[in-house]
């Protein structure tokens, strides 16, 4: 798929609508802010838009699972997430209803060769964007 092109995902009983915009290198400023060794890996930004179609419970753009959205990377290279948020990389927590939408963004630092694609991998889809 092409960045902004929405894909419909069924998981948990729950049914949205995600939306990858875009994945950003992050600025060098990310590493201090977040006390992150550069040599370890580059770190992205991954900047989505979210709407529930079906929610069984509470909905939030988070409510998409960050393990499962992530930079694509080759085998041998190491990916790990980081938690919270910085001023370029925020997510909202408010509660979506049916048809709303929320934005999103999970921050990865990621080694080896740059990514320029984002997938999203769980037991029943992989979907990448590019």
């Amino acid at each position: 798929m092409k960045f902004n092109e929405p894909a419909v995902i069924e998981e948990s009983g729950d049914t949205f609508r995600l939306t990858v915009k875009e994945l950003q290198v992050a600025p060098d400023s990310v590493y201090s802010e977040k006390n992150l060794d550069k040599s370890k890996g580059t770190v992205y930004y991954v900047k989505y838009d979210i709407s529930p179609i079906v929610a069984k419970g509470s909905f939030t753009s988070t409510s998409v699972n960050g393990l499962w959205l992530y930079p694509s990377f080759k085998q041998g290279q190491t990916a790990k997430r980081m938690y919270g948020s910085t001023d370029d990389c925020k997510s909202s927590y408010d509660k979506l209803s049916v048809g709303q939408t929320g934005s999103g963004c999970y921050i990865y630092q990621i080694s080896g060769e740059t990514s320029k694609t984002v997938t999203y991998a769980n037991y029943d889809h992989r979907i990448t964007w590019e």
